[in-house]
């Protein structure tokens, strides 16, 4: 009866909040704390923590060599700011989401799939307080011919000009966006990072700082695939 009871509980709270609402996704994981067999899950853009994917932008690997350019940096057409009903006009309907508190924030990201290329990609939007402040382009198979076109217009794009064998680098505009491009030779990610509000800024820094991430860093302020990277 219990197990009716909840699994009634999480039907209504499906149907009231929507199967990508914040409520329905962790009333799913409470619900499998209790029925860990259960097959009921919620549609997630990523099974990895939120936390790893902020520390490469909010935290700039020393290492890697930081490109500058003049343009603005834009993820699909949008920058900092935008909030969760101006995405969905935008796009549309998301695919799936993903809830997490880190800290003392709880950071959304919604997340539609897409062709880039010719090569399925997942659009991640992340954001706090319901304001967007990072993207990212998640390919979801890896093909060195899409990563070496995706460079080459980047180049072109933002006018500057990658150094021979680079396969992780970061490009910064004059506003402090920053775009990371990760080509670990099995996965490809393009990451877009917007600094904006002071503080959801602090925000990050504060739990980058207290995340338990290696730190070897520094902390510094279908369609026409050219006009979206």
């Amino acid at each position: 009866m219990a197990w009716l009871f909840r699994l009634n509980v999480l039907f209504f709270i499906w149907l009231f909040y929507g199967p990508l609402s914040s409520e329905y996704y962790f009333a799913i994981l409470k619900f499998r704390q209790f029925y860990p067999s259960t097959t009921l899950q919620s549609r997630v853009c990523f099974k990895t923590e939120v936390i790893l994917r902020l520390v490469s932008l909010c935290n700039i690997d020393t290492k890697l060599t930081i490109y500058r350019t003049m343009d603005s940096i834009m993820y699909e057409d949008s920058n900092y700011g935008l909030n969760y009903k101006q995405i969905c006009k935008e796009k549309g309907k998301p695919e799936s989401a993903k809830y997490e508190w880190v800290g003392d924030k709880l950071i959304q990201v919604i997340c539609y799939k897409d062709t880039l290329l010719e090569r399925p990609v997942k659009l991640n939007y992340f954001l706090i307080d319901d304001c967007f402040f990072m993207g990212e382009y998640q390919f979801l198979s890896y093909n060195q011919t899409s990563v070496d076109s995706v460079r080459s217009i980047l180049q072109a794009k933002y006018h500057f000009q990658i150094g021979p064998g680079e396969t992780r680098f970061y490009i910064n505009d004059p506003d402090g966006a920053f775009i990371y491009f990760n080509d670990s030779g099995f996965n490809f990610c393009l990451q877009y990072y917007f600094p904006g509000d002071q503080g959801i800024d602090q925000y990050l820094k504060r739990i980058i700082a207290k995340s338990k991430v290696p730190k070897k860093s520094v902390q510094v302020e279908g369609r026409d695939l050219a006009g979206i990277l």
